[in-house]
């Protein structure tokens, strides 16, 4: 989960750039305070210059009096993006919460949620789901939209929330139809770990008339033929054996499993 956020926020490179940036424009700067016009410049110095402590300090006291709800959302931004990148998780996530909860509305609000998200994922999995769905639904139009609540199902299932995760891999196959054969494969493996082959059957019987994608029809194959071992529909699994792509010792190895299976008459 860490690996897929990295591949796909690179905020931490945002970040160093809006810093770098930033730069040119405190040569022979002074201590400002959180009021003055050069103070989230000056902050964003003190991160390139190794003082994370004091630059959140500062950062702390433009979210808290600047006159800019801007600046002041800008700050708690940098704020949650420096100490993330500091190791200071726990600091970060009290940041990016409080962007959040002060400028909902903001247009870096999809971004935030993201960080949020990956500061999370570990530790809290149904916040980070939380923030996964934040963030599609701050942009629904965006064309990774439907991968964050995708993610977002993923996790609430680690988390036992099964029931949180099928709405929300419900919703992807309403609102993202063209992404609804990724959510119907997880809705169909979830009903196989439930035990209930028969509605996984129906599911992947589905995919299989009605998807394009290999991926998916390679992986409905497999799932329909689990499912029919599963309700005791041998002859079906044997038929269907040569159509699975798997190797000829997997395929022996399942075709010896399913065969013992079978009661003599």
């Amino acid at each position: 989960m860490t690996k897929l956020f990295s591949q796909t926020l690179g905020w931490r490179a945002l970040l160093g750039a809006s810093l770098a940036l930033a730069t040119p424009l405190l040569l022979g700067s002074v201590v400002l305070g959180p009021q003055a016009p050069g103070a989230l410049a000056h902050a964003d110095s003190l991160v390139l210059a190794g003082d994370l402590d004091e630059a959140l300090v500062r950062y702390t006291a433009i979210e808290d009096k600047s006159w800019s709800e801007e600046r002041a959302a800008t700050a708690a931004l940098h704020a949650g993006s420096a100490a993330a990148l500091g190791g200071l998780d726990q600091v970060a996530i009290v940041h990016l919460r409080t962007f959040l909860q002060r400028w909902p509305n903001d247009s870096r609000a999809t971004q935030v949620s993201l960080q949020l998200a990956s500061l999370l994922a570990e530790q809290d999995p149904k916040a980070a789901a939380q923030a996964l769905v934040a963030a599609a639904d701050a942009d629904p139009e965006a064309p990774t939209a439907h991968e964050h609540v995708l993610q977002a199902a993923g996790l609430l299932e680690q988390a036992a929330e099964t029931t949180a995760a099928w709405s929300l891999y419900q919703r992807v196959d309403r609102t993202w139809p063209e992404q609804g054969g990724t959510a119907r494969l997880a809705m169909a493996r979830m009903r196989l770990q439930v035990g209930d082959a028969a509605a996984a059957q129906e599911i992947y019987e589905d995919l299989l008339v009605s998807s394009r994608s290999p991926e998916i029809l390679e992986i409905a194959r497999l799932g329909l033929s689990i499912a029919q071992e599963d309700l005791g529909d041998f002859d079906a699994v044997l038929a269907d054996l040569n159509e699975l792509d798997m190797s000829e010792a997997q395929r022996t190895q399942r075709r010896d499993r399913v065969l013992g299976r079978i009661t003599p008459p």
